[in-house]
């Protein structure tokens, strides 16, 4: 009864959507009990019996875009779209299925702007770089030889979200064109999941709750069921990123029954657990779930991470150099950018602890950051860039990455966002990396004490990754013997209200 109620609630107007976000639907959403919400996905249980294989997400597509059917004839295109879709919401990889959906139709605009998004959202690569450019012109071409028609018009909405990124570098003006988006095609899943990650990436939790919030509703009654699981996955993690615990625990727990695989919905429920302090239960959860994840290479690292910091945070160094070692060797194949990024900031928060890696594995972390000294496409890349040359005693490296930083703040895109984050956050982040590690721990406080009670959210990622740059501050305001250290003590243990190890070990040095 309650989702037929769901299903006839006007949505409000476009105008409405936009000035009202952040209470959009909440209504409905509060109707949505925790407990109740897998018995509520049961009505399109018969829209799709096996996973991505047909009747799923493309006949949603074409009924509620307009999706011309020349491109979609093919059942066999039709079934690897819908492969595509479903793993980049489940945080699979999705690249092998686009690369068949593109030699099976080399004129699906959407394909090319897919090809130019999963680039972008691995930030392993200047926006200027051939990679993004060249499937971002091939879609304008595919999508300007189309009729006019309101599946034109919707490609043409997701071209401009990303020529926002990919040619102006404003990845916030991107996520505000899926925002748009939604607002007229609430159903479109890839809106939501490029908004969601965006927002990830400009460090807005708010909007990244809100971007799955303002359209669960609407897909509960829409979807068949393997998207409603992937929405709970999504659906999730914002509401982990918002302190909305339970709720993200049970979304979670929802997606993961209807597929066990879904890692991005392991993933939301590890956040839970560190963000609670229940270490014990988040490792006994990630050993459970091991089967179900070891095989996603996407996230596959960040697990092993956040078993990592649950050992850390129980005093278990030991443990946490096991994995630290082991994920170096995976993330020196893969080359990845979050791979990179877990293994910098594990080896940092190991050497925060007085636990410094060995010097081989310094060099495996560096060794995937070595090609990266001129990107800057997220401040937040550059700080583990720092992290991983500092700890690596790589100077020279270090002094190269902190010149080519700077002239990037001092010449780069005038209206770039990432050049305003580095600008006001990234560069000082960086300057405070090198400061720490030559033992300079007062420039360290001096650089970082404006942005360190907001904890830090212009720069990007989630409130479990932005602790390593808190616990850069914590760290030299204790070996720096600032005079407010016990408040600067006090601040963490109010943010971090559990039984810590790091915190425990921050006491002991300020005494």
């Amino acid at each position: 009864t309650m989702h037929r109620t769901l299903s006839h609630t006007p949505l409000p107007s476009p105008l409405a959507v936009h000035t009202t976000r952040p209470f959009l639907l909440l209504q409905q959403q509060q109707q949505l009990k925790p407990c109740l919400v897998q018995h509520y996905r049961c009505y399109a249980t018969a829209a799709s019996t096996g996973r991505g294989t047909g009747n799923g997400s493309l006949m949603t597509w074409s009924a509620q875009h307009g999706i011309d059917r020349r491109h979609h004839s093919d059942p066999k295109l039709q079934q690897t779209f819908d492969r595509v879709v479903y793993q980049f919401l489940a945080y699979e990889d999705p690249s092998p299925a686009l690369a068949q959906v593109l030699e099976l139709s080399p004129s699906f605009g959407m394909g090319h702007l897919l090809q130019a998004a999963f680039t972008l959202l691995s930030t392993g690569v200047p926006v200027s770089s051939p990679n993004v450019q060249q499937p971002l012109e091939a879609a304008r071409n595919a999508i300007a030889s189309y009729p006019d028609t309101a599946h034109k018009t919707w490609e043409q909405m997701h071209l401009e979200a990303l020529l926002a990124w990919g040619t102006h570098r404003s990845m916030k003006r991107a996520a505000q064109q899926w925002d748009r988006i939604l607002e007229l095609y609430p159903e479109d899943e890839l809106a939501a999941k490029m908004a969601q990650d965006a927002y990830f990436f400009l460090g807005e939790s708010d909007n990244i709750y809100k971007s799955m919030h303002q359209v669960y509703p609407v897909w509960l009654d829409s979807k068949p069921r393997e998207l409603v699981g992937a929405a709970d996955g999504m659906y999730a993690f914002g509401l982990e990123e918002t302190n909305q615990y339970d709720k993200a625990k049970a979304h979670a727990e929802a997606a993961l029954k209807t597929d066990p695989k879904n890692a991005w919905a392991v993933h939301a429920i590890a956040h839970v657990h560190e963000m609670q302090g229940d270490m014990a239960r988040g490792k006994r959860f990630l050993q459970d779930t091991y089967d179900d994840w070891k095989g996603n290479p996407s996230l596959l690292c960040h697990l092993w991470w956040h078993m990592a910091l649950y050992h850390i945070e129980d005093g278990e160094l030991d443990k946490a150099t096991e994995i630290l070692e082991k994920i170096a060797k995976v993330a020196s194949k893969t080359q990845g950018m979050l791979d990179a990024v877990d293994v910098a900031s594990l080896a940092q928060r190991l050497a925060f602890q007085g636990t410094n890696p060995k010097p081989e594995t310094w060099q495996e972390a560096f060794s995937i950051w070595q090609n990266h000294t001129d990107d800057h496409t997220l401040a937040f890349n550059d700080v583990h860039f720092a992290f991983a040359a500092a700890g690596a005693k790589q100077q020279d490296e270090s002094k190269a990455h902190l010149a080519s930083l700077s002239n990037f703040v001092d010449k780069g895109y005038t209206n770039g966002h990432n050049r305003k984050v580095t600008q006001n956050i990234g560069l000082p982040l960086v300057k405070a990396v090198h400061a720490y590690h030559n033992d300079d721990f007062r420039t360290v406080t001096d650089l970082l004490r404006p942005h360190y009670e907001q904890n830090w959210p212009e720069i990007g990622g989630s409130h479990a990754q932005r602790d390593a740059f808190s616990q850069l501050f914590e760290y030299s305001a204790v070996k720096a013997r600032l005079p407010d250290v016990d408040k600067v003590l006090a601040h963490r243990q109010a943010n971090r209200n559990f039984k810590s190890a790091i915190n425990n070990h921050l006491a002991s040095l300020a005494h």
